[in-house]
């Protein structure tokens, strides 16, 4: 199959560039998906859809950000993506390809921890906020891997002090986290506190 891949090189290397470009990824994880790449294109069927260049590019990156521990920003995945602004679960493949790696490339992803989490916050008051909470709670959330950590913190931060123009389950969904799942952590945890009641302002009339 090289003469195929050799044929296809050049659309695969500009695929695969404007992609990255559109994600900012770390260098190791961009060097990791190149070192991978002729290995993952033989690893998939001969002339199946696999090897559309746009579909092969998205599997390679989506498991090189897995295997390099970089968390998956789900709305700058889907817009810089080359097979459309379409929603995670739509994407099969993603949920599929490893089947068809052999072990050598079926590595485990790396838990990032929960910082990278906070640093894709846009909200940097939040961000703070959840870092508090973090902190706050070492000693429980230590047994969570980083993603649900972060969630949990994100969560609890934005039920104590909330935001009118954000939606929690928004938020969340930047991080590729569901709420449900940050849900049921900071539950388990007993973690899950009562919301602020909001503050009740009675005016009093002067009277003559």
């Amino acid at each position: 199959m090289e003469d195929v891949f050799d044929a296809r090189q050049a659309e695969i290397e500009a695929t695969f560039a404007r992609f990255v470009s559109g994600l900012f990824l770390p260098g190791h994880a961009i060097a990791y998906a190149r070192a991978i790449t002729r290995a993952a294109w033989e690893a998939f069927p001969r002339y199946s859809r696999w090897h559309s260049p746009e579909q092969f590019v998205e599997v390679l990156v989506f498991h090189a950000m897995k295997a390099a521990g970089v968390p998956v920003n789900q709305a700058a995945f889907r817009a810089a993506s080359p097979m459309g602004n379409m929603s995670m679960t739509a994407r099969h493949w993603l949920l599929h390809y490893q089947q068809f790696f052999p072990p050598s490339l079926r590595v485990a992803s790396h838990d990032p921890g929960a910082e990278p989490f906070y640093a894709m916050l846009q909200d940097r008051q939040l961000a703070a906020e959840a870092r508090a909470v973090d902190a706050a709670h070492e000693d429980m959330l230590m047994r969570l891997r980083g993603r649900m950590r972060a969630g949990t913190c994100v969560l609890l931060a934005l039920r104590a002090n909330p935001r009118d123009e954000q939606s929690t389950t928004d938020v969340l969904a930047t991080l590729g986290i569901g709420i449900a799942s940050a849900y049921n952590a900071a539950k388990r945890l007993g973690l899950l506190f009562p919301k602020p009641k909001p503050r009740t302002v009675v005016t009093v009339e002067a009277t003559a």
